[in-house]
């Protein structure tokens, strides 16, 4: 129980540091949406009305979630930046860079959260505005999604140098090293010598009873 409440007060003090609480919020803009896109098919296909609320309600709080989201990251950036400037200034320039581009990103986030709220208001499926307004939810979010999951990919890069976009440091280790076949040389096997008996002299022709030497 004490171990618990350790955790747990670790936990809260980590959250009021912006560099981890932006990283405990940036699944949700991904995930998050994804899970209340579920819940608002699911809710669609079989008609229960309280599980499309319900799935729209947590598509519109996740995508929301963008805004304290950027608040932390813009906090944590100046430290970040300074900590990369020392050990790797090419991945802080591209830290900055993702900042910016997220900060782009900010109207997906704000219109699927609007268009999941007007969803909820008009009904999915009351009329045409309604099953428009449920396309344009689910289109949006797949689109969101598929932005949250690339500039998170964006991130990791400049975090992780073993990512294919760096070269990885075994990678460096193998390419300054001499290169050595990676084939097991085969054994030599002995060749087979062909042995030829020596060549025995011809017998001589047999005589002919009938025919004497020349003396």
């Amino acid at each position: 129980m004490n171990l618990t409440l350790l955790k747990a007060e670790k936990l809260f003090d980590a959250a009021h540091d912006p560099e981890y609480r932006f990283l405990l919020i940036e699944p949700a803009l991904s995930y998050g949406i994804a899970f209340g896109l579920i819940l608002f098919g699911v809710g669609f296909s079989t008609k229960i009305s309280k599980l499309q609320i319900a799935g729209l309600v947590t598509t519109g709080l996740a995508a929301l979630s963008f805004m304290p989201y950027m608040a932390a990251r813009r906090e944590a950036m100046p430290r970040i930046e300074q900590i990369y400037r020392l050990n790797a200034s090419g991945r802080g320039k591209i830290f900055t860079e993702n900042t910016i581009l997220w900060s782009t990103s900010t109207w997906m986030y704000t219109g699927i959260a609007i268009i999941a709220a007007a969803t909820m208001v008009v009904g999915s499926r009351r009329n045409q505005l309604g099953y428009g307004l449920s396309a344009a939810t689910v289109l949006l979010g797949l689109i969101t999604i598929q932005n949250s999951l690339w500039m998170h990919y964006q991130d990791a890069t400049a975090v992780h140098p073993n990512l294919k976009a760096h070269r990885a440091p075994i990678e460096e280790v193998a390419r300054n090293s001499p290169r050595s076949s990676s084939r097991v040389p085969e054994a030599a096997t002995p060749r087979e010598t062909i042995y030829s008996a020596p060549a025995q002299p011809s017998p001589p022709a047999p005589r002919s009873k009938f025919i004497r030497p020349i003396r």
